[in-house]
């Protein structure tokens, strides 16, 4: 009897840890409280974007580009973690 009440008390919590995170299916991390947009000599608009530092609450780094930057930045991101991923999905030999 004891089992049966400890497994459906689980499977309770369970089904509300994963009803609670349906309301973030889909959504990526947004870091644009830290964007700021300014103009450079050239007179071009660029882009600085502040992060927390991995590991700390308090300390954050600022990286500066233009539009075409982030977007080749962001471009190489996503490859990379498309390369991880597939190299992950590929069998060990």
């Amino acid at each position: 009897m004891l089992k049966v009440i400890v497994g459906a008390v689980a499977a309770l919590g369970l089904t509300a840890c994963v009803s609670g995170d349906s309301q973030y299916a889909g959504k990526r991390a947004d870091f644009s409280g830290g964007t700021t947009v300014k103009t450079n000599d050239a007179g071009e608009e660029v882009i600085c974007r502040k992060k927390t530092q991995t590991g700390s609450r308090l300390r954050k780094t600022e990286r500066c580009a233009t539009q075409a930057e982030w977007d080749a930045f962001d471009e190489e991101v996503q490859r990379r973690m498309k390369d991880m991923t597939n190299a992950r999905q590929q069998p060990q030999g």
